[in-house]
């Protein structure tokens, strides 16, 4: 029955998942992501990079039992009814917000996609899915020092998220730890 609903439109509220959000868009907006390290401060640079904390922790949940796995979709739920909610805010029509939100959903499937095969391949390489999704493809602003810093920051990311207790998360708890300066050579779970 709950996913006849979803599919009409309605799903009720969870306040885990609300919770997980807000956490994933607090950590995505941290300030040294676009001052430091250069990802664009617009609409589609903070949809990344929220997507990339929300990725950790869909990740994290879907590894574990039915309650995380239903959670994981109640997240992925929340972070595009939030999508519907910004759109519609900044005046998008009420036509074009469907369209919107399911390309907004097809962008969050293909870069979940990339920093997977990214974290398990080792010879994949990080630096030019950054490249392309979180700097659109822009040499200038990726310099080899930025990505380097991000991809320790995914690769540590997505060890700290692996190691977090389910029943916290199953509670709305998640922690990402500090994002290092630029340059920093300390290890970004040292903080």
């Amino acid at each position: 029955m709950r996913r006849f609903l979803r599919k009409l439109g309605f799903s009720a509220r969870n306040p885990a998942a609300e919770a997980l959000y807000a956490t994933a868009v607090g950590a995505a907006r941290e300030p040294a992501f676009y001052v430091e390290l250069g990802v664009p401060d617009t609409a589609t640079g903070r949809f990344d990079l929220i997507v990339l904390h929300v990725f950790f922790l869909i990740r994290r949940l879907r590894e574990a039992d039915s309650e995380a796995r239903d959670l994981a979709q109640d997240l992925f739920d929340h972070m595009f009814a939030d999508m519907d909610r910004s759109l519609r805010e900044m005046g998008v029509g009420d036509l074009s917000v469907g369209r919107q939100v399911k390309a907004l959903a097809q962008g969050f499937y293909g870069r979940s996609a990339m920093f997977e095969a990214a974290l398990a391949a080792p010879e994949t390489d990080m630096a030019g899915v950054l490249r392309r999704n979180l700097y659109g493809g822009d040499e200038t602003v990726s310099t080899p020092d930025r990505l380097a810093s991000l991809s320790r920051y995914i690769e540590a990311q997505a060890k700290a998220v692996a190691t977090q207790d389910v029943d916290d998360l199953k509670r709305g708890l998640a922690v990402f730890p500090v994002l290092p300066t630029l340059g920093a050579t300390a290890d970004v779970l040292d903080h």
